[in-house]
């Protein structure tokens, strides 16, 4: 059977296909019933590596980073998790985590035991199906992630983070210069890139210089993608990839 005009446009747009499939929330009974309120505050870990894998979580109100370390502590934020968005929920059949849930700020999120959770899902086809989109949603976004941190150049491991965040997290500022608007900091980035907070400071400086981006203390950054593709593209060096 012939896909239909359109058919698949969501899936060349992941951040349209967030937008109108992604389970979130709201899509939740409005009164509460199905789990329970947990408050937490900025820097707490709301799990460990270790730690019983029973509940899936909302966040109704903060911030939240996924966070996975290596044998030597070194820490690398795997995803951020925003206002509405669900998570903890890859650990359906291990039953125990491998990361950490930190806290970005202060917050509060609604905490659903799995079997009640599987139960909705049960008797709730359009929730499942929005579940479903978030898992390739996830997965894509992994995807993407390894494509980061295959970079061994710190251009280009930076660089390519800095697309990927303009075009998932970023908002427009010229569509004809294809300026995006992107609040983000040296930390983050540190964090996400895998890279010492220092060098991250130097390649943005040296980013800044060539025109490349423009931010400034408590400001939006300015990330100019179409000149930042055509630099990293032409800067490769022999390991970059």
């Amino acid at each position: 059977m012939p896909p239909t005009a359109g058919s698949d446009r969501a899936f060349h747009d992941h951040k349209a296909c967030e937008n109108l499939t992604a389970l979130t929330i709201e899509h939740l009974p409005r009164d509460g019933t199905l789990g329970r309120p947990i408050d937490f505050e900025k820097g707490e870990d709301i799990w460990r590596p270790e730690d019983r894998a029973d509940c899936i979580y909302f966040i109704q109100t903060g911030q939240v980073a996924i966070v996975a370390t290596d044998p030597e502590g070194r820490e690398t934020v795997l995803r951020t998790i925003n206002r509405g968005e669900i998570f903890g929920e890859l650990c359906f059949c291990s039953r125990q985590r491998r990361d950490f849930a930190r806290a970005i700020s202060d917050g509060s999120a609604l905490a659903i035991t799995y079997d009640t959770f599987l139960g909705y899902l049960r008797e709730h086809h359009n929730a499942l199906n929005r579940l479903v989109f978030t898992f390739c949603e996830r997965l894509t976004q992994a995807d993407r992630r390894v494509e980061v941190l295959a970079h061994r150049g710190a251009e280009q491991r930076l660089g390519t983070l800095l697309l990927q965040m303009a075009e998932l997290r970023g908002y427009a500022r010229d569509e004809q210069k294809d300026t995006v608007m992107l609040r983000t900091s040296h930390e983050e980035l540190s964090r996400m890139a895998a890279m010492s907070r220092s060098h991250v400071t130097v390649v943005m400086g040296r980013f800044r210089t060539q025109g490349l981006i423009d931010y400034a203390r408590d400001r939006p950054m300015h990330i100019h993608t179409s000149d930042l593709k055509s630099y990293l593209e032409t800067h490769k060096r022999p390991g970059d990839d």
